[in-house]
C-alpha cells in the first residue's frame, strides 16, 4: 500500500471537501452544462402534454452502487484498479438499493472505506502500464511534471466525474499531484494522489441531479442537463459512468429529444453490460441475491451445498435472460413459464433426467405444475425456513413484490411465529391456520397464506412433492383481488392475467431508476408507461427504452 505522509492525507480530504462544498452548498457547483445543454424533450413524441401533467420528486444527489462504483472504475481505470476497489456496502431502503444510496448517509466507517478504496485503486490504475496510457500519452519529464499531470487528470476526471474539470479543478489535482510526485521523488506516485482525490471527491461517489430550470416554467420545475441525463441512462441501464462517446453526445446537444434519447438507449441495451445491469436489478427484487446466504438443515438436505446455490440462482437468471434478451417475449411470462433451465445438480429437483454440467432449457413434467419464478429452486428456498417450507413468506413475496400491495407490518404483540407441534404431526398448512386462529393475524394472513399454501408441494429447497407429514397437500385456494385456484399452474395464469402484475413491474423499475418511491405527482408517468408496456406486448426491452424516454425521467423538482 502506498505510504501517505500525513501532509499529502489531508491534502486529499481538503480537496475532496473543498469540492464537495462547491457541490452540495449552492447544489449549484459545475455541472458541465453548455448553452442549449437542456434541449426541447418535452415537444417531441406527445411528451409536452405528459410533462406538464408531472410534479417531479426533489432533484438532488445519490451515492453510486457499490456495483456501479466498481463497474465505472473497471471501465475508466481497469481491471486491476476494479479488483482493488472495496466500497462500502449497500444498504437496501424500501427493498431497494437505490432508494438507499439517495437517502441514507454515510457513516464515518464508510468514509474511512471510500479512503482506503481510492489510495488501492488509484495504486493499481498506476501500476497497470496499459491502463495509465490510455490516459496519457506523454512521458513525464520529472516528478512534478505539471502538463503530463494535467493531461492524466483531466482525461480520467472527466469520465470519473461525468463532465469537464473546470480549470480551478484541475489546478487543484495537478497541484496536489506535483507536491506529492516531488516529496515521494516519482510521478506516478504523485499521480497516485491525483487519482484518489478524484475518487473520494462527491463528483465521482453522488450522481448529480439537479436540473436547471425551464425558461418560462415554475422556478420548483427543473429539467435535468443533457450531461446530468447520460448520467442517469447510463447508470440506470448500464450500472456504469457514461462513455466518453455518451459524454460527448450529450455536450454536443445531442440528447435533447425523446428521438434522441431512444437512439441512444437502444445503442446501450445492444452492450453486454446492460444484461449484467438488469441481472444485477433482478437479483435484488427478487431476492435471488439471498440464496448465497440462505442455510438450511443439514441433516433434512443433505445436498444443500454452495455449488447447488450457484445453480440455483444461475438458473432463475437464465430464465430471465431468455425471456427478456434471447427472445425479448412477453415478461408476464415470469409467473407461467412451462420450462427452466437445469444442468445435473437442479435435475433431481426439478424432476427431469438431464446429466448436463451445464445449464440447458427443458420443459418441466406437467405434474410437477411449475409456474415460471413461482417454481424455481432459488425462489422456494429463499422463501422458506431452515427445515420447512413458508407458505407465508412465499406469500408476502407475490403480494409485496409481483402485485406491488402494501404488507402491513404484524402488530406489536403478536409474536410472528408459529406455534410449537411437539407431536410432529401437523403440516404447515395446519400449523398456519391455527396462527390464524388469533383475530390479530387474520386479517394479514388471508391476504398471503392462500397464495402461498398453492407452493406447498415444493418443500424448502424446492423439490417436488405430495405429501406433508403423511397427508396430502391441499393446493387449492383462494385469495382477495386475486381469485380462486387449484395449484401453482392456475395461481400463475391469475397472475399473468392481473393488471396489477405489469403496473408492478413498471413500478419496481421505475423505483430503481429514481432513486425513490413514486409520488402522488408522478402517477400520470407511471399510467402512461403502463400503456406503452401493453402496447409493445409486455416486453422489458421496450419498457427499458419507454422508461428513459418519458418526460418524468429528466424532470425534477427543486432540491430540498
Amino acid at each position: 500500500m502506498l505510504p501517505y505522509p500525513r501532509s499529502m492525507t489531508l491534502a486529499v480530504k481538503a480537496l475532496g471537501v473543498a469540492m464537495g462544498i462547491a457541490l452540495l452548498a449552492g447544489l449549484g457547483g459545475p455541472t458541465g452544462c453548455v448553452s442549449g445543454d437542456i434541449g426541447e424533450f418535452g415537444s417531441g413524441g406527445g411528451g409536452a402534454g405528459l410533462e406538464r401533467e408531472i410534479e417531479p420528486a426533489p432533484g438532488g444527489v445519490r451515492r453510486l452502487l457499490a456495483r456501479q462504483y466498481k463497474a465505472s472504475i473497471r471501465a475508466v481505470l481497469g481491471d486491476a484498479a476494479a479488483s482493488a476497489a472495496a466500497p462500502p456496502k449497500d444498504i437496501p431502503l424500501h427493498g431497494f438499493g437505490t432508494i438507499g444510496a439517495a437517502q441514507l448517509s454515510l457513516s464515518a466507517v464508510d468514509v474511512e472505506a471510500y479512503e482506503s478504496s481510492a489510495r488501492a485503486v488509484a495504486q493499481a490504475f498506476l501500476g497497470d502500464a496499459k491502463a495509465a496510457g490510455k490516459h496519457k500519452s506523454c512521458t513525464p519529464t520529472g516528478p512534478d511534471d505539471a502538463a503530463c499531470m494535467g493531461e492524466l487528470c483531466e482525461s480520467v476526471g472527466r469520465l470519473l466525474w461525468r463532465r469537464e474539470l473546470d480549470a480551478a479543478e484541475l489546478e487543484a489535482l495537478v497541484t496536489l499531484g506535483n507536491a506529492a510526485g516531488a516529496t515521494l521523488v516519482s510521478f506516478d506516485r504523485g499521480a497516485e494522489f491525483a487519482v484518489a482525490a478524484l475518487l473520494q471527491a462527491p463528483e465521482f461517489l453522488y450522481i448529480v441531479e439537479l436540473g436547471e430550470p425551464v425558461a418560462g416554467a415554475e422556478p420548483e420545475r427543473r429539467t435535468l442537463t443533457q450531461t446530468e441525463l447520460a448520467t442517469r441512462m447510463s447508470f440506470f441501464l448500464l450500472d456504469a459512468t457514461p462513455t466518453a462517446d455518451l459524454l460527448d453526445a450529450a455536450v454536443a446537444g445531442k440528447l435533447g429529444t425523446p428521438e434522441e434519447v431512444r437512439t441512444a438507449a437502444t445503442t446501450m441495451l445492444a452492450q453486454p453490460e446492460a444484461k449484467a445491469a438488469l441481472g444485477a436489478y433482478y437479483d435484488e427484487i427478487f431476492r435471488l441475491d439471498l440464496i448465497d446466504e440462505t442455510a438450511k438443515n443439514a441433516e433434512l438436505f443433505p445436498g444443500w451445498s454452495d455449488s447447488l446455490k450457484a445453480s440455483m440462482r444461475a438458473s432463475a437468471r437464465a430464465m430471465l435472460d431468455d425471456i427478456v434478451w434471447e427472445r425479448d417475449a412477453d415478461a408476464r411470462e415470469l409467473v407461467t413459464a412451462d420450462y427452466a433451465f437445469v444442468d445435473s445438480q437442479l435435475a433431481p429437483l426439478y424432476g427431469t433426467s438431464s446429466l448436463a454440467p451445464s445449464l440447458e432449457k427443458v420443459t418441466l413434467p406437467e405434474e410437477q405444475e411449475r409456474a415460471g419464478l413461482l417454481g424455481t429452486p432459488a425462489m422456494l428456498s429463499v422463501f422458506s425456513h431452515a427445515a420447512r417450507s413458508s407458505p407465508t413468506k412465499r406469500g408476502v413475496f407475490i403480494r409485496r413484490t409481483l402485485l406491488c400491495d402494501t404488507v402491513p407490518p404484524p402488530p406489536n404483540d403478536v409474536v410472528p411465529k408459529l406455534p410449537d407441534d411437539p407431536s410432529d404431526g401437523l403440516t404447515t398448512k395446519e400449523l398456519l391456520e391455527q396462527h390464524m386462529d388469533d383475530d390479530a393475524c387474520r386479517s394479514c394472513h388471508a391476504l398471503f397464506d392462500s397464495l402461498g399454501w398453492s407452493l406447498e408441494i415444493y418443500d424448502a429447497i424446492g423439490r417436488h412433492r405430495t405429501k406433508d407429514k403423511g397427508q396430502t397437500i391441499d393446493t387449492s385456494g383462494v385469495s382477495p383481488n386475486v381469485g380462486e385456484f387449484a395449484g401453482p399452474r392456475e395461481l400463475g395464469q391469475l397472475l399473468f392475467d392481473h393488471p396489477q402484475l405489469p403496473d408492478c413491474m413498471v413500478r419496481n423499475l421505475y423505483r430503481n431508476s429514481m432513486g425513490h418511491l413514486e409520488t402522488t405527482g408522478e402517477e400520470p408517468a407511471i399510467a402512461a408507461l403502463d400503456e406503452s408496456f401493453a402496447e409493445g406486448g409486455y416486453r422489458v426491452q421496450e419498457l427499458l427504452v419507454a422508461l428513459v424516454t418519458s418526460p418524468a425521467f429528466r424532470l425534477v423538482g427543486a432540491p430540498k
